[in-house]
C-alpha cells in the first residue's frame, strides 16, 4: 500500500519505520521511546538557556537529528571546502559530539575541540584527536587564542541565543585570517506543504514556539536571518545554501523520501522534549494540556494527506576570504532543492570597483605611452 493511500495514523508511523529498515536493517532504531515517560516531571526542571530536556532520550534523537541533517545536506558534514591539511576545527554547541567524531574521521590528523554548556557527551566515545569543554558560548571570552581555527561550526542552536551577531564576532575573532565560519538553522516561521494541505495543531505549535522565544529573548526561525547576522559580525564573502527537508515519506525520490522518513519519526520523538519546558515554563501551560496538545501535533506529522517540509539554511562565510564552497553538482538533492545566493559587503564591493579603475588607469596610461612612442618614430 502506498504511503498515500493508508488511512490509519499507527500505519503511517510504521510505513516510515519498514521503509528505513528495508534500506538497512537498525537505520533508525527508536530504542528509547520509553524514556518519554520520565518527562512527565519537566516542569520541575530548571529552563536555563537550554530549552530542550536532556535526557538520555534526547541524546539518542539529537545523533539521529544529525544523520538526517547529513543527508539533506547531501551526506556532508560541512558545505565550506576545507583542504585536507586543516589543523584545527572548532563546534560550537557541540550536543552530543556526533558532528566533531565524525568530523575527526574525515580529519584525522586535525584537533577538534567541541564547546557546550550542557554535558550531554559521552566521553568513552570520543576519538584521541576530540575534545569537549564545558563552555558558555554566550560568555564574552572563549578559551582559546586569537586566529587559532581554520574552520568553526555551529549548528541547530536556535532559542538558546540573545546576540547572534556578538555570538558570531566570537566566532570571528577565533579564527584563521583566512578560515571558514557554517552555521545551519531552521526556518520555523511557516509550515510549507507541497500539495496545500493544512496543518492547523502544528501551524499552532510554531507561533507558540516563536513566541516563547520573544518572550525569553531568544528568537527561533533563524535561518532567514543568518546572512544579515553574518554581515553584522563582520564576515565576507558569505553564501547561503536553502535545502528542502520533508517532514514525511511522501516523495517519490527515494533520498527526499528517506529523509522524509527519518524526520517523522524524529519528530514524534522530539516533540514531547521541545515542546514542554517552553510551553510550562514560559507560555504557563498546564502539563496535562500540553501532553494533549503534542500529541495532535504528532497525529498531523503522522497524517500523509498532507506533504509538509521546511527549509534548512546554511550561511558559510570567511573571516577575510576569498571563500570556496563544496561542488555539489553530483548531488541530486542539492541541485533539485537548493536555492543559493552570495553576499559580498559593500565596502568591498567598492574597494574592488576602486582597484578595478585604479587598474584600468594604468593600462590605458601604459597604451597611451605605446601611441606616444609609436608616433614619435
Amino acid at each position: 500500500m502506498a504511503y498515500n493511500e493508508m488511512k490509519s495514523l499507527d500505519e503511517y508511523e510504521q510505513a516510515a519505520r519498514d521503509y528505513l529498515d528495508s534500506k538497512e536493517p537498525g537505520l533508525y532504531e527508536l530504542k528509547y521511546r520509553d524514556a518519554f515517560k520520565l518527562r512527565t516531571l519537566a516542569e520541575e526542571t530548571n529552563l536555563e538557556k537550554y530549552w530542550i530536556l536532556a535526557d538520555e532520550a534526547e541524546i539518542h534523537r539529537l545523533d539521529d537529528m544529525h544523520h538526517t541533517f547529513t543527508l539533506v545536506k547531501g551526506g556532508k558534514l560541512h558545505l565550506a571546502s576545507l583542504p585536507p591539511d586543516t589543523e584545527r576545527i572548532l563546534d560550537v554547541a557541540c550536543g552530543t559530539g556526533i558532528w566533531a567524531i565524525q568530523m575527526a574521521k574525515e580529519f584525522p590528523n586535525a584537533e577538534i575541540v567541541g564547546i557546550d554548556i550542557s554535558p550531554l557527551q559521552i566521553q568513552e566515545r570520543l576519538p584521541p584527536n576530540v575534545k569537549v569543554i564545558k563552555q558558555d558560548i554566550e560568555h564574552d571570552s572563549w578559551p582559546f587564542p586569537e586566529d587559532y581555527f581554520d574552520h568553526v561550526n555551529i549548528s541547530h542552536v536556535h532559542g538558546c541565543i540573545k546576540d547572534w551577531p556578538g555570538l558570531l564576532r566570537r566566532a570571528r575573532k577565533h579564527l584563521k585570517p583566512y578560515g571558514t565560519l557554517e552555521v545551519a538553522e531552521m526556518d520555523w516561521s511557516i509550515v510549507r506543504s507541497e500539495n496545500g494541505g493544512a496543518s492547523p495543531a502544528q501551524s499552532l505549535w510554531d507561533k507558540n514556539m516563536l513566541a516563547a522565544g520573544k518572550i525569553r529573548g531568544r528568537p527561533f526561525a533563524l535561518g532567514p536571518h543568518l546572512m544579515r547576522f553574518f554581515s553584522q559580525a563582520g564576515l565576507v564573502f558569505n553564501h547561503e545554501t536553502v535545502l528542502k527537508v520533508p517532514q514525511k515519506p511522501y516523495s517519490t525520490d527515494e533520498q527526499e523520501k528517506q529523509i522524509g522518513a527519518e524526520w517523522m519519526l524524529n519528530g514524534l520523538a522530539g516533540y514531547d522534549a521541545w515542546t514542554t519546558k517552553l510551553f510550562t515554563q514560559v507560555l504557563g501551560w498546564k502539563l496535562a494540556d500540553v501532553h494533549k496538545f503534542v500529541e495532535e501535533v504528532k497525529n498531523e506529522l503522522r497524517d500523509g494527506s498532507t506533504h509538509t517540509y521546511f527549509h534548512l539554511h546554511v550561511v558559510t562565510g570567511s573571516k577575510r576570504g576569498p571563500l570556496h564552497i563544496t561542488d555539489n553538482s553530483n548531488d541530486k538533492l542539492s541541485t533539485t532543492n537548493r536555492i543559493t545566493r552570495a553576499f559580498i559587503p559593500k565596502d568591498r564591493i567598492l574597494s574592488m570597483f576602486a582597484f578595478g579603475n585604479l587598474m584600468l588607469a594604468f593600462l590605458l596610461g601604459i597604451l597611451g605611452a605605446l601611441v606616444v612612442t609609436v608616433f614619435k618614430r
